[in-house]
């Protein structure tokens, strides 16, 4: 839980930020929603699967109206049709890269706006910024969502 309450004041104390300027880089922008939003989405789904591949008797347990057809990763469903499409594994693990996939897209498209000399800062710190949208998802899901234990 305090690993939560941390994430949150240091995105909350960015996101105080208005824009990004040469003064503060560390400050969050527009340009900032869509891959953070897609990073924290790729972070949720994330937890999800691991629930689905290291916890199915607590998922069960947590969601008994879940079909065990689709979301027990037990079940040999063989090699019939697209894999994304056969079980919830396979389906997040699709969302998780389809989304950091996205992400990555979009800010690369707004690389030309950075002086050379500043777009590996800008991109080393925007790793992190991601990182820890990224992270919260996972935690949201895989601590709350779930109510695992994730010590650190």
């Amino acid at each position: 839980m305090k690993f939560i309450i941390v994430i949150v004041a240091v995105l909350l104390f960015f996101t105080g930020q208005s824009q990004i300027t040469n003064k503060n880089p560390w400050a969050f922008n527009k340009k900032d929603i869509a891959p953070m939003t897609l990073q924290f989405a790729a972070g949720y789904a994330q937890g999800w699967r691991e629930e689905v591949l290291y916890h199915p008797k607590a998922l069960f347990e947590r969601f008994p109206n879940l079909n065990h057809n689709f979301w027990d990763n037990r079940i040999n469903r063989g090699s019939r049709g697209i894999s994304i499409f056969r079980d919830a594994n396979h389906l997040l693990k699709f969302i998780v890269v389809g989304t950091q996939t996205t992400s990555i897209v979009i800010k690369v498209g707004d690389w030309k706006e950075y002086p050379k000399k500043d777009r590996w800062k800008k991109l080393l710190i925007d790793l992190v910024k991601y990182y820890g949208a990224y992270k919260l998802g996972f935690v949201m899901s895989y601590n709350v969502t779930h109510q695992n234990d994730l010590t650190l």
